[in-house]
């Protein structure tokens, strides 16, 4: 059953571009969402045929970025904040990478999306001090590093706590 699941999801991964659009349908934690994408149908002849919209679902999460999760402190307040930027709103999603459960991208709405330098949601809950910057993946990133050293000089957020601890060392705990 694994292998079914994991060869239907990369199936739907080669069916959708390393950039595509979609809605938000679900929120899981405060980093992790369900979007909601289109399907273009292709007829026997090979050409693209209509369009079916919100037909495929593929679980998200944001590259670079990881935020309290379960019974950890600040969980539920990040997936509140979360899902006020995101849930049911239509997304633009730039994929990074993929794995067999998930497709971590960088999420942006289609407002900012139009603009010629586009602030991402990865980037907004950082510096609303809703995750921390995960610098072991986007060790690189200079703009979620600045907006997290920004974040806990205000401390706003999961910042105002006396010692917050980031989700990968609270699985230790």
């Amino acid at each position: 059953m694994r292998l079914i699941s994991y060869l239907l999801l990369c199936c739907n991964l080669i069916a959708i571009e390393k950039s595509f659009e979609g809605k938000i349908v679900e929120i899981i934690n405060g980093d992790t969402c369900v979007i909601q994408v289109q399907k273009q149908r292709t007829n026997a002849d090979g050409i693209k045929t209509k369009i079916e919209k919100w037909t495929e679902k593929i679980t998200i999460q944001l590259y670079g970025v990881s935020a309290p999760k379960g019974k950890q402190p600040f969980a539920a307040e990040a997936k509140k904040e979360f899902s006020k930027l995101v849930l049911n709103k239509e997304m633009f999603v730039e994929m990074i990478s993929a794995n067999k459960k998930i497709v971590f991208c960088i999420l942006t709405t289609h407002e900012e999306w139009q603009l010629a330098y586009p602030t991402s949601v990865n980037r907004t809950i950082v510096a609303q001090g809703m995750a921390w910057h995960d610098s072991k993946t986007t060790s690189k990133d200079t703009k979620l590093d600045k907006e997290q050293k920004e974040a806990q000089a205000a401390k706003r957020g999961l910042w105002a706590a006396k010692d917050p601890v980031a989700p990968w060392l609270w699985k230790t705990q």
